[in-house]
């Protein structure tokens, strides 16, 4: 972290630089707007500017607002208002301009610490958006060049080699991966350069705070990689299940178990209806996982506090597991979007509901690993009904079923 410390009263700006330092960062001060200006082109590595919002010539909102225009993504600089004369007029223009926060006159130095802390971390995570910018812009016109070349070739043979069937398959993957994997990664490098900079300094609620988010990062992107793995490796026919039997009441209650944490906090109901009650015999984990990403599917894009059902029942072929939402449907051309693989009907990075886009075709996968098969019935507006299909025999002689 680089700080320009900008502030007419002397005094003030070079004890918080002294105090700044002490803690190990780089820190310098200059009294006016032109010269922050002037340091602020010379120096491309300041990206924290604490500047006074009352000063001779030119005030903070004007050097803020002067600094940021001249200061693009690829070197973002995050500002923090200081002043001693607050009011809301001046609090709420300060918010229009971004600066991360609003300190008021007589301030304490930790509190100036921790809002450079988050001041820091907001610019490493424009300057990490800007980047995934400018790599996805790269690949894109990487990847225009070579379909050009490809639709060139084909054009000469008059045939359609099998990679063009899957090169939006492969760019749905790159994309989805790639933002999934570097969305958690940011508050993680992040956070744990801060502690490691200033690990005897943090106060111990900052510590837990930071250690809970980086751990939740840290989850997500175990289970990204957890389910890209699950993916291939099923595509690949590597995994092989291993059929026993197993009780449907059983199998309902690990599932309930599974998402009920997800359920309560969207404050959702899970309604189980077990009409068949038997005994089948198949693979206990990948039943359950597969039941498991429909039911929190089914959660994750229906609203609050509503419904999802599941239900099993025997039929002529073995045993149908149904879980129906109460969420937006979809048309018959968004199912086939939704159910390949990295794909969502909305890809945009804005979506509201972040994922790999892995759901319904990891689900496939499990379906027909267990000789089954899966099935989507929907309709704008009316929600969603997944039917998973699982071949039933009789359990081996003398076996009551788990």
């Amino acid at each position: 972290m680089h700080v320009l410390v900008v502030d007419d009263e002397r005094a003030l700006a070079e004890e918080i630089v002294e105090f700044l330092q002490a803690q190990g960062w780089q820190a310098e001060t200059v009294s006016s707007g032109a010269d922050a200006l002037a340091r602020i082109d010379g120096d491309p590595s300041i990206n924290v500017m604490l500047t006074d919002m009352r000063m001779p010539n030119m005030d903070g909102l004007t050097l803020a607002r002067t600094a940021s225009d001249r200061r693009g993504d690829d070197h973002p600089l995050s500002v923090i208002i200081l002043t001693g004369h607050a009011t809301v007029r001046s609090a709420a223009e300060t918010v229009r301009l971004g600066a991360v926060d609003f300190l008021t006159k007589p301030v304490r130095l930790n509190d100036v610490k921790s809002a450079l802390s988050l001041a820091y971390l907001n610019a490493i995570g424009r300057h990490t958006a800007w980047l995934d910018t400018q790599a996805k812009a790269a690949k894109t016109k990487d990847d225009a060049d070579k379909i050009v070349a490809l639709e060139a070739a084909v054009a000469r043979l008059n045939v359609r080699p099998p990679d063009m069937l899957e090169e939006d398959g492969r760019k749905a993957f790159m994309s989805v991966v790639s933002h999934e994997l570097r969305t958690p990664l940011v508050p993680i490098l992040g956070l744990a350069e801060l502690m490691e900079v200033e690990h005897g300094t943090l106060p111990r609620k900052d510590i837990g705070e930071f250690a809970r988010e980086i751990r939740l990062g840290g989850e997500r992107l175990t289970n990204a990689i957890t389910r890209i793995t699950e993916f291939t490796d099923l595509s690949a026919a590597r995994v092989k299940p291993q059929p026993r039997p197993l009780r449907t009441t059983k199998i309902l209650d690990g599932v309930a178990a599974a998402v009920g944490t997800q359920l309560r906090e969207r404050q959702q109901t899970l309604s189980i209806v077990d009409t068949a009650q038997c005994v089948i015999v198949s693979d206990g984990h990948i039943l359950r996982r597969a039941l498991v990403e429909l039911a929190t599917n089914a959660s994750r894009f229906s609203p609050c506090k509503t419904e999802v059902v599941l239900s099993v029942a025997a039929v002529a072929t073995g045993v149908a597991f149904v879980i129906a939402d109460q969420g937006p449907g979809m048309s018959e051309s968004e199912i086939e979007i939704a159910t390949r693989p990295f794909q969502q009907i909305d890809m945009s990075l804005s979506r509201p509901v972040e994922g790999l886009g892995l759901g319904l075709a990891l689900v496939r996968k499990f379906a027909e690993c267990l000789g089954g098969s899966l099935a989507i019935e929907s309709t704008p507006g009316g929600g969603t009904r997944a039917i998973l299909h699982v071949p039933s025999m009789s359990p081996p002689h003398g076996v009551s079923g788990s």
